[in-house]
């Protein structure tokens, strides 16, 4: 490949080539040319995203939120801890807390703060 130096004839067309933005030269025609090929040419198709469910993905990061913990509490690995964890983050992706039904209501004038 040759170097094109402003001012001398293009290699492939033999038109006085330009000084160009980088110090370089280049031949108009030719440039013209390579535009319009390059913006005739299809651009490649992006491969098809699927729905992403972030809820899923949300779970997910809940529950090895807990798992870590677990971990850093020495809980046993097994079943009984995995249980665990799962109701755990089914108890904090619940969309309506569940009503706690008490045998009796408190009176706020009792409490002494």
């Amino acid at each position: 490949m040759q170097t094109k130096v402003a001012g001398q004839p293009c290699p492939d067309c033999n038109e006085l080539m330009i000084q160009g933005k980088n110090g370089g030269g280049y031949c108009k025609p030719c440039y013209i040319k390579w535009k319009n090929q390059t913006k005739d040419q299809p651009k490649p198709a992006k491969p098809a995203q699927q729905d992403v469910d972030w809820d899923k993905i949300a779970r997910g990061k809940v529950k090895h939120a807990f798992a870590v913990e677990s971990f850093k509490m020495k809980m046993a690995l097994d079943q009984a801890t995995k249980d665990r964890i799962n109701q755990w983050t089914d108890f904090v992706m619940q969309e309506e807390l569940p009503t706690i039904q008490t045998e009796e209501q408190v009176e706020t004038s009792e409490i002494p703060f």
